[in-house]
């Protein structure tokens, strides 16, 4: 009864699952390029990877990739570089693919062979090749043996017969197998060393290890050499095959046998010419390697509650499973995990393993938006947003909002916004929004009249608004066509409306561009024998590309024409907007004669060249000078003949002959140089280097001791020379660190060396291994030993102790300041509130100190400061001449105090108050309400009190103005 109630519950839940629709399918691809490469022994293996998220729909989903793989979990691993489709399927059938592309982080090395020598017996171990890497990253290491050994010398020699496994690795551990060569019949990755003069050469394969159905069919590859009649060979003794020439090599024979099952055989060989039989014994076994599968459950949003079900195809029975590759169990289900990335290993009854990557993904939930724009800035854009795994119900937020159940946001400008999804348990996804601003804007483009024809046009374009759009020219009705025709020119108002009758306007001008005009006609005389002529064209006006006609033929874009026949010709010029010019010309003819000197060649040193004319000309006008008919070649040069015969027309042919040599040079002496010196190693003469470290240049840089040589061909020649470079190692020499030195002390400075006999020279031209210092200035010494210098250079300065410059206490007027000055060479300043300039002025009465410090010590300057009272008396001017020079423009009262109060009343003659101020700052120029007042006598009353002496005193008198 339980399990019936469980699968009616089961058959329920099944129902409920097929009727919840999510929508279409949306998927999302993530891509691992490929940054390690492993051999397996049979290929080479690569860490790339595919991982697909797929949401809407209805899930469960499957994923299958080049239908090869498939799984629930949508994580590809161990992918080679290539574009690969992944087509998802949910429950309901409904399918959607996505393609990605795996390429390479790091840059790809390539490998080839040269140099390649055959054993000459079976057992003769004289095979060498030469491995040639390039690409990727260099230093490469090498390896013939499937990589289980790699050296770094490309060269391998004292090898038997075989086929070696070639692989290249650079220095970022990226691998590159070896490329196939057709001639030794290399299959790709493997060099083969046959001695194809031997008699027989056999290979038996096992089956295809490769092969996704694990097939029983191997085959059998046979490579016969030898010099006799063709060979027919047997599996059974009865039924013999004729073997084939080989085409590629001499005295070979070969056949490729496919789909043989596993088994023991005995091969059969007979020998036609001689009728002698050989017998061989082979056997083909069978093994497939295990195939891995799984079945994922998604853990919960961070729990350790997902699980794999492993299964396992192939190999033998029973097996044991892993996941970390030491600890094995016999159930294949593992639980109690956390989502993240595991790593299968499966182990048959015999031992082998085989490894597989899988995925345990969780139920944390996912959101998924899509926004809507703007339109003009009017806050009409939304944004409508979903989610998928979790815990309903979800509830949403963007912006840092509120959260809302409502899964549609609207009234919003364009911008970016940030959306949160947030499950019935509090977990949370977010993603950006980027809204746009879509608004009505209108572009045209105009097209031009040609050759002064009604044949204008003027294209319409727009952007934003609401689709369709209609268009019209110089307030005429609206239309859906955006292409104006027929127009002359002029200027044009163009207009663009949207479905919600949004308009935009703007102006264009239609110009007429002119045809061409030709102006000049320059004819090329047709040759004695109708071959030769010619006629340009110049032409002025017109849009650029031109194209040129003659006599009715089509137009061409050269504006030279080849005339083979003199006459009347019509010359037609056609620009790009079909614009006509033509005219008319008469080309004449003149016989031509014929010279061949032959093609340029390339001789050696000591070789000469004949070149003959023929005696069918009256002159001859070589370009050395001669005159004869035919002269020898001897130097490098370009050779010229101008020949006229005797119709007095003439002809010119060259030829150019190169002189090579052989490049002798020499990059001089073994010498020995002083260490850091750079070296340049160089020739000038020309051809093609290449030097001991495989550069290419004319010369090469130095920076270290050790053998160059380069070797030079100028094509036939080859010529190398070998220089050896030593380095001598320089003094050892380190003056202190620049210094200060305090109240005159010295300081010794020593350069003196070990070893050989060393030279010294200071600055000031002295010459002793040891230099005391005792004044400020910048030192240095250069050291000459077995013939390399090094120099040195610090710089000493000297400083005095600080000294009190304020001895005393001192007093100021009450209300006044007093300036203090305490600065020293070289030293900073810290007064009592925290100032640190060595300037300091004094506003009130107190007790004041700074500290004055450099590197050589400190002092404290102390002093105190009393207020005293000082009377206020002014110092009034009697004229002023307020002229604009800029010297006494102003009526203005000398004061020695700080005033609390000042008021100056001015009258002119009649007691006329012109001036009145209560600001000692604001003074008298010599007008009244903005007047200018005339010359003579004023009078003024002043009153003021100080702040240091409150004493109220008035002053008056008469002041002269003056102009």
């Amino acid at each position: 009864m339980q399990n019936l109630i469980h699968k009616l519950c089961l058959l329920i839940c099944l129902s409920c699952a097929n009727n919840l629709v999510l929508g279409q399918l949306t998927l999302r691809i993530h891509i691992t390029n490929i940054s390690l490469e492993s051999y397996s022994g049979q290929e080479l293996l690569y860490n790339g990877s595919i991982t697909v998220m797929a949401s809407g729909g209805t899930p469960p989903y499957t994923y299958s990739i080049a239908n090869r793989s498939v799984n629930n979990n949508g994580y590809f691993p161990g992918l080679w570089p290539a574009t690969d489709t992944v087509v998802v399927t949910d429950a309901t059938g409904q399918t959607k693919s996505i393609s990605g592309t795996i390429g390479f982080i790091f840059p790809q090395p390539t490998l080839g062979s040269a140099d390649i020598v055959v054993p000459t017996a079976p057992d003769s171990a004289n095979g060498s090749f030469t491995l040639i890497g390039s690409g990727g990253t260099p230093p490469y290491t090498y390896s013939i043996d499937g990589g289980n050994s790699f050296s770094e010398n490309n060269i391998f020699t004292n090898l038997t017969e075989g086929s070696y496994r070639i692989l290249l690795k650079d220095s970022n551990n990226q691998l590159a197998e070896i490329s196939t060569n057709p001639t030794f019949n290399n299959l790709p990755g493997f060099l083969n060393l046959i001695c194809y003069s031997c008699p027989l050469q056999y290979n038996f394969y096992d089956p295809d290890f490769a092969s996704w159905s694990c097939t029983n069919e191997g085959y059998l590859e046979l490579m016969i050499g030898m010099a006799t009649s063709p060979i027919k060979f047997s599996l059974d003794n009865i039924n013999y095959c004729s073997m084939i020439k080989n085409p590629f090599l001499k005295n070979t024979y070969f056949y490729d046998s496919s789909y043989i099952p596993p088994g023991f055989y005995h091969l059969y060989l007979k020998y036609d010419s001689s009728g002698d039989n050989s017998i061989f014994s082979f056997s083909i076994s069978r093994y497939c390697n295990i195939q891995i599968s799984y079945i994922e459950v998604d853990a919960s949003c961070q729990q350790s509650d997902g699980s794999l079900t492993v299964s396992a195809l192939n190999g033998v029975p029973p097996y044991t499973y892993t996941l970390d590759g030491v600890n094995y169990q016999v159930s294949n289900v593992f639980s109690g995990l956390q989502s993240g990335t595991y790593t299968i290993g499966i182990k048959d009854a015999s031992g082998v393993t085989n490894y597989s990557t899988a995925v345990v993904f969780n139920k944390c939930p996912v959101l998924s938006a899509k926004g809507f724009a703007d339109s003009c800035s009017l806050n009409k854009g939304s944004i409508k947003v979903s989610g998928i795994k979790g815990t309903k119900p979800y509830f949403f937020s963007i912006n840092g909002s509120g959260f809302q159940t409502d899964s549609i946001f609207t009234g919003l400008n364009a911008g970016n916004y940030t959306v949160v999804l947030k499950d019935s348990n509090g977990f949370k996804d977010s993603t950006t929004v980027t809204l746009n601003n879509y608004c009505l804007q209108i572009y045209a483009t105009a097209s031009n009249t040609t050759c002064g024809s009604k044949n204008g046009s003027i294209t319409v374009t727009g952007s934003g608004g609401i689709l369709p759009y209609q268009y019209a020219i110089n307030n005429s009705n609206f239309q859906s066509n955006n292409i104006f025709s027929e127009l002359d020119t002029g200027k044009f108002t163009i207009a663009i409306q949207d479905s919600s009758m949004e308009t935009d306007t703007m102006s264009i001008y239609i110009n007429n561009i002119s045809g061409p005009v030709i102006t000049t006609v320059t004819l090329d005389t047709a040759s004695c024998i109708n071959t030769g002529g010619g006629i340009s064209v110049e032409i002025s006006g017109g849009t650029s590309p031109f194209q040129y006609g003659f006599n009715g033929q089509n137009y061409q874009n050269n504006n030279q024409f080849k005339v083979d026949t003199s006459g009347t010709y019509i010359i037609r010029v056609k620009d790009t907007n079909g614009c006509i010019n033509t005219d008319t010309v008469q080309l004449p003819r003149y016989p031509t004669p014929v010279i061949v000197l032959g093609n340029d060649t390339t001789l050696c040193t000591g070789q000469s060249l004949f070149l003959n004319a023929g005696d069918n000309f009256i002159t001859y006008e070589w370009s050395n000078g001669a005159s004869s008919t035919a002269i020898t070649v001897t130097a490098t040069g370009t050779y010229m003949l101008t020949a006229t015969d005797f119709h007095n027309c003439t002809v010119t042919d060259s030829i150019r002959v190169t002189y090579l040599q052989t490049p002798i040079f020499t990059l001089g002496n073994d010498t020995s140089v002083c260490q850091h010196q750079i070296l340049k190693l160089q020739t000038s003469v020309q051809g093609s280097y290449l030097w001991q470290d495989g550069t290419t240049l004319n010369h090469i840089t130095v920076n270290s001791p050790g053998i160059y040589w380069l070797q030079l061909n100028n094509g036939k020649c080859f010529y190398r020379d070998t220089i050896t470079i030593s380095y001598i190692p320089l003094p050892v020499l380190q003056l202190p660190a620049d210094t200060i030195l305090c109240n005159q002390s010295a300081l010794l400075l020593n350069a003196k060396q070990t070893g050989k006999a060393a030279s010294y020279q200071w600055q000031d031209g002295s010459a002793n291994p040891e230099y005391l210092i005792t004044t400020a200035g910048t030192y240095s010494v250069t050291v000459i030993q077995n013939g390399c210098s090094n120099s040195d250079t610090c710089v000493v300065d000297y400083q005095d102790t600080p000294v009190q410059k304020v001895t005393s206490d001192t007093s100021k007027c009450k209300g006044y300041q007093l300036s203090f000055d305490v600065s020293f060479p070289n030293a900073s300043y810290e007064w009592q509130d925290l100032t640190s300039s060595s300037f300091y002025t004094v506003t009130n009465a107190g007790l004041y100190y700074c500290n004055v410090s450099n590197y050589c010590g400190m002092v404290i300057d102390t002093f105190n400061v009393t207020d005293i009272i000082c009377e206020c008396l002014p110092v009034i001017p009697n004229a002023f001449s307020p002229n604009g020079d800029g010297i006494n423009d102003e009526f203005r009262p000398l004061i020695n105090c700080t005033p609390s109060y000042y008021h100056m009343l001015v009258f002119d003659r009649d007691g006329q108050k012109v001036f009145e101020s209560f600001n000692v700052s604001d003074n008298w120029n010599g007008t009244y309400q903005n007047k200018l007042l005339p010359v003579g006598t004023y009078y003024y009353i002043l009153k003021l009190a100080g702040i240091s002496d409150p004493v109220m005193r008035q002053k008056s008198g008469s002041i002269t103005l003056l102009r």
